[in-house]
């Protein structure tokens, strides 16, 4: 799965610069922000979609992996649609303002946009078609073999189990003593603010 995302991240990144170039977006630190904001989203699509062609297979295992890559990828194309415009739709007016923070702001907001229509395109086509032909994605092992890799990622698993059950007891722990995290969460925030009202000397 990571493999599958990062051959997609040069993809999106490509095609971004090819549009910063159409507008007349120069690399700046500006642009290259948002370039990098844009491939960190690009990043979370990827996820999300993995983790519903993976969802779709255990769900029925008699699909092939083509279709569950399609069936994975369609039930998360409208979500992932949402929050691509909830976020363009943040930077879009920027690209409109004048003076000097429009000047500021223009090539952030622009390369942003360019990235996560990227990130989309990217995520529900180039994405479920390297899902469906790489059976790891599904967590589908050899049972008569244990190479290196296999061993590799029954460690993986077990380091993201172990995690995972760390997480979830710590947010038991927090749900069960919720009034004294809202506590330490008010007392860090006063003292944030406290050591923000110190003059500096």
């Amino acid at each position: 799965p990571p493999l599958i995302i990062a051959l997609t991240i040069p993809v999106s990144v490509t095609g971004t610069l090819l549009l910063m170039h159409f507008f007349n977006v120069s690399i700046n630190s500006m642009s290259l922000g948002g370039l990098a904001l844009g491939v960190g989203m690009m990043v979370d699509a990827g996820i999300v979609v993995l983790e519903s062609i993976n969802a779709a297979k255990e769900k029925n295992r008699n699909i092939s992996l083509f279709e569950a890559a399609c069936r994975g990828a369609e039930d998360v194309a409208a979500p992932l649609l949402a929050s691509v415009l909830t976020s363009v739709v943040v930077f879009a007016p920027v690209i409109f303002l004048s003076g000097l923070a429009g000047a500021l702001f223009r090539d952030l907001a622009l390369s942003v946009s360019f990235a996560l229509f990227f990130s989309l395109a990217a995520s529900l086509t180039l994405i479920p078609m390297l899902a469906g032909i790489a059976p790891r994605i599904m967590n589908i092992k050899n049972s008569g073999t244990d190479s290196l890799m296999d061993r590799f990622y029954q460690g993986s698993d077990r380091v993201m189990g172990y995690l995972t059950a760390l997480y979830i007891s710590v947010m038991e722990l927090s749900i069960a003593k919720g009034n004294r995290v809202i506590l330490y969460g008010i007392t860090a925030l006063s003292a944030g603010f406290i050591l923000m009202s110190v003059p500096e000397r």
